[in-house]
C-alpha cells in the first residue's frame, strides 16, 4: 500500500498486491486492486475516507472481483473522534497498527473424511475447509431391502421409504473414516462347503480307480 499526495489535507491511497500473483499481472511489478482517498481536518485528524476501486483478481481459480474491507481509523464523518487510526501530523510517516483477517491464494492439496462424513479439503496456504457431507439412509424395515448383489440393496415396498440424514444421527449408522470394509463372508460356512467338495471329490476319484481295476481284470482274463 502507498499514498499520494493530492492537495491541502487530502491523500490518495492505493492497494497492491504482487503481480505474479494477479490475473493480467506481470512477475516483478504491482498490480493495483483498490484505491481511495483520506481527506483531514487542519489539526491533523481523520475526517473521511472514501474507496473509489476495490476488486481483486488473484490466479489459481481464486474467486474473481473479491472486495477487500479497509479502514483507516475513526473517521469524524462517521461519528468517530479522528483519533484512532489514521492522522496527519508533522512527522515522518508511519505504520500505526497491522491486521490481518485473510489468508494468501491456495490450492488444495488434499481431501480427507471425518468420522462425521464431513469432507475436507486441505489448502496449501494452510487452510481447511469443509466442501461436503456423506449421507446415510434408514429404513423402518432394514430385512424388507431387496438384494441387488455385490452387496447393494435396494427400496422395496417392504423397507419403507429411506430416510436420509447425517451420519450417527437418530438411528442412522457410522462412518469410519480411514478404514476398510472387512469381508462379509461367513468363513464357517464357507469351510464346510470346501470340506464337503473335498469329500465329494476323493469319493469319484475312488470310483474312478475302481472302474479302472475292474476294466483292467476284463482284460487280463480275455487275454488268458
Amino acid at each position: 500500500m502507498y499514498f499520494a499526495k493530492q492537495g491541502d489535507n487530502q491523500w490518495k491511497w492505493y492497494a497492491a498486491a504482487k503481480g505474479e500473483e494477479m490475473v493480467g499481472g506481470e512477475k516483478g511489478k504491482a498490480l493495483v486492486g483498490a484505491s481511495g482517498t483520506l481527506n483531514f481536518t487542519i489539526d491533523g485528524k481523520l475526517q473521511s475516507q472514501t474507496v473509489e476501486q476495490n476488486a481483486f483478481n488473484f490466479t489459481k481459480g481464486a474467486q474473481p472481483d473479491q472486495a477487500i474491507q479497509f479502514k483507516f481509523g475513526d473517521d469524524i464523518l462517521a461519528g468517530g473522534t479522528g483519533l484512532k487510526g489514521s492522522t496527519q501530523y508533522g512527522s515522518v510517516s508511519d505504520i500505526y497498527k497491522h491486521t490481518q483477517d485473510g489468508y494468501t491464494a491456495g490450492t488444495i492439496g488434499g481431501l480427507s473424511f471425518n468420522d462425521d462424513g464431513v469432507l475436507a479439503a486441505f489448502y496449501s496456504n494452510g487452510v481447511t475447509k469443509n466442501l461436503a457431507q456423506l449421507a446415510v439412509a434408514k429404513f423402518e424395515n432394514n430385512e424388507g431391502l431387496f438384494k441387488a448383489g455385490s452387496n447393494m440393496f435396494k427400496e422395496s415396498r417392504n423397507s419403507g421409504v429411506a430416510n436420509i440424514g447425517a451420519p450417527n444421527t437418530a438411528g442412522r449408522g457410522k462412518v469410519f473414516s480411514k478404514s476398510v470394509e472387512s469381508s462379509t463372508t461367513d468363513i464357517a460356512s464357507e469351510f464346510v462347503n470346501l470340506i464337503q467338495m473335498q469329500r465329494a471329490f476323493q469319493a469319484n476319484a475312488r470310483t474312478l480307480s475302481s472302474s479302472d481295476e475292474l476294466m483292467q481284470e476284463v482284460l487280463n482274463m480275455k487275454r488268458g
